[in-house]
């Protein structure tokens, strides 16, 4: 009888705890609450105007020399990834002082292939974006939050996050 009883404990204490853990699926999920994209460019710059109905800005800080990338162009970048707030949260923009050395911190400039819209595998607004520069140019995206990373966001970016992008399109390396 005392072995059922301590059985029964066991088994109602293993259920009332498990009953009290929080559902990762049922806790709300953190959401975006800074500044929207209109708000940051109206405080940041005048009359600037999206490329396109998609919201996506790029403004253009040092026009390269370079072409414009084409369809399946592999394209080589360095990018700073920051919060509209200025902080940043992604970096590979460490260039060295000789552009033949190997990057200081040991990466190399992101490589990615540009593709068309319908099959985008990184975040839709660089393809909008480096679509505007010649290589070799320097410039800022400023992307809604469904040209960056939508939705779902991406650790450690939250759903639903507008972005700014400063990024360089080197010409291709050899």
């Amino acid at each position: 009888m005392m072995k059922r009883i301590v059985f029964a404990t066991v088994i109602f204490s293993i259920l009332m705890m498990s009953a009290c853990k929080k559902d990762k699926d049922t806790e709300p999920e953190e959401v975006y609450s800074g500044i929207s994209l209109e708000e940051y460019i109206n405080q940041n710059y005048i009359n600037l105007t999206p490329i396109d109905e998609s919201g996506v800005y790029v403004i253009i800080t040092d026009s390269g020399t370079g072409a414009i990338p084409s369809e399946g162009d592999l394209l080589y970048c360095y990018y700073k990834g920051f919060y509209l707030d200025g902080t940043p949260f992604d970096t590979l923009y460490q260039r060295p002082a000789d552009e033949d050395l190997p990057d200081y911190s040991g990466r190399t400039p992101y490589p990615f292939t540009y593709l068309p819209a319908d099959t985008i595998k990184h975040i839709a607004g660089w393809y909008k974006g480096f679509g505007q520069l010649k290589r070799g140019s320097k410039a800022t995206f400023l992307l809604p939050a469904d040209q960056a990373y939508g939705e779902k966001g991406k650790k450690p970016i939250l759903p639903n996050t507008p972005l700014r992008f400063d990024v360089e399109l080197i010409n291709d390396r050899k």
